[in-house]
């Protein structure tokens, strides 16, 4: 019992004396990138540079409603992009509702898109998405789950704006 206890404290002791950086300086670091982060970013620190768009693609927008302002631009932002690289990009209104939407989604199956977008969540479409995924359909979620980047439990390739 007695070497048991003294292997303990011989552990206690070297892990008293291990040397571990400050916490403060973690703290401070984190607070600096912070700062830097929530200020003004007037300059692009993103890629410059990335492989060139293939022109001619087919990509479907369900939009959660074109009645709201948000939904309706997203889908014009899309078109511009669209234009720009010679991209076919088709809205679909999913009018307010989630059968609206399920029915946009089924019609945009029915387009054979090489890629959807949504705009709006994901959960409740999903019959739909996992379609479009067997086909291997990629989807963009633009908030269509709680949480950015690849949402494969969603069938959501990756999620933005949350």
């Amino acid at each position: 019992m007695a070497f048991k206890l003294k292997i303990r404290i011989a552990l206690l002791m070297a892990a008293v004396t291990i040397p571990v950086p400050a916490l403060a300086d973690a703290v401070s670091d984190a607070k600096a990138r912070n700062e830097a982060r929530m200020g003004v970013q007037s300059e692009w620190t993103g890629p410059t540079s990335g492989p060139k768009a293939e022109a001619g693609k087919k990509v479907v927008y369900i939009s959660s409603d074109e009645q709201n302002a948000i939904s309706h631009a997203w889908g014009a932002a899309q078109v511009e992009a669209g234009n720009a690289i010679g991209w076919e990009v088709t809205i679909l209104d999913g009018k307010g509702t989630t059968s609206g939407r399920l029915t946009a989604c089924t019609q945009a199956l029915a387009l054979n898109p090489d890629a959807l977008t949504l705009e709006g969540d994901a959960a409740g479409m999903q019959d739909c998405l996992g379609q479009a995924a067997e086909r291997g359909i990629p989807i963009v979620g633009i908030h269509g789950a709680g949480f950015p980047g690849p949402v494969p439990e969603l069938h959501l390739f990756t999620n933005n704006g949350c």
